[in-house]
């Protein structure tokens, strides 16, 4: 499993959609549809933590989204 696609799948297990993670990020849509497709890297540090408490991940959610995004 890649990045993108465990984002992916946290964000819509949470009944999330890509703007209102990118509304958080304040960049585009676009941009979270390219990280999810593997078209982007994951984000920079600050912005994982954002995502992470967007997310409200467990400790095994943390660990391996953090594991993908390095």
């Amino acid at each position: 499993m890649n990045f993108g696609r465990y984002l992916r799948d946290l964000r819509t297990g949470k009944n999330l959609r890509q703007s209102d993670l990118a509304e958080v990020l304040g960049v585009t849509t676009v941009y979270i549809c390219d990280i999810e497709k593997g078209k982007r890297n994951p984000p920079d540090y600050p912005k994982l933590r954002l995502i992470d408490e967007k997310l409200n991940l467990t400790y095994d959610e943390k660990c391996k989204f953090y594991d993908l995004a390095g």
